[in-house]
């Protein structure tokens, strides 16, 4: 009786760690880098790895936008630092690019604050003018979309490693 009450000891205490190393995530590599476009940093994108099932990798995805210099950390979802280990597949969205059923946006004559403003419709004062940058509705294409397509992106097999590591993305347009 002392044997069978030792092994089901050791069967309650085995049960909680084998639980435990089934809900752990997939471990993660820390990944920076620069996104150019014909060799000039891209912004207004978003980059996104994600783990690719046909190369033995899952988890989940990851993003970053990058800055006015095209430099991007990634993260996961969940918000944890970095990527799954493994192969990735990467795709870079214009977040610029009108999309379809998007509304163009309409010319509003907007006023200038400082020099007093110009009622609107509804006696309201319009805010100032801020600074623009790019246009949102532009019409002009910036790179491919092959980019943007998980099918054919050019960024394939981008292989994530443990630890920290620079990940450059070279766009061609």
């Amino acid at each position: 009786m002392a044997r069978r009450d030792r092994v089901f000891g050791l069967i309650l205490l085995a049960l909680p760690l084998a639980v435990m190393g089934c809900s752990q995530e997939h471990p993660y590599g820390e990944v920076e880098g620069v996104v150019t476009l014909d060799g000039k940093p891209l912004t207004n994108v978003e980059i996104v790895f994600m783990p690719d099932p046909e190369k033995g990798n899952r988890g989940r995805r990851s993003t970053a936008v990058p800055d006015k210099d095209g430099h991007f950390r990634i993260a996961s979802d969940a918000g944890q630092t970095g990527a799954p280990v493994g192969f990735h597949r990467v795709i870079v969205n214009d977040l610029l690019k009108p999309r379809k059923g998007d509304l163009p946006i309409p010319n509003v004559k907007v006023a200038d604050e400082e020099k007093g403003g110009e009622e609107g419709a509804v006696g309201v004062k319009a805010p100032p003018v801020a600074a623009a940058g790019p246009n949102p509705t532009q019409k002009k294409q910036r790179f491919s979309d092959d980019y943007e397509d998980a099918l054919k992106t050019p960024f394939r097999d981008i292989e994530v490693k443990a630890g920290s590591q620079t990940i450059n993305l070279e766009l061609k347009r």
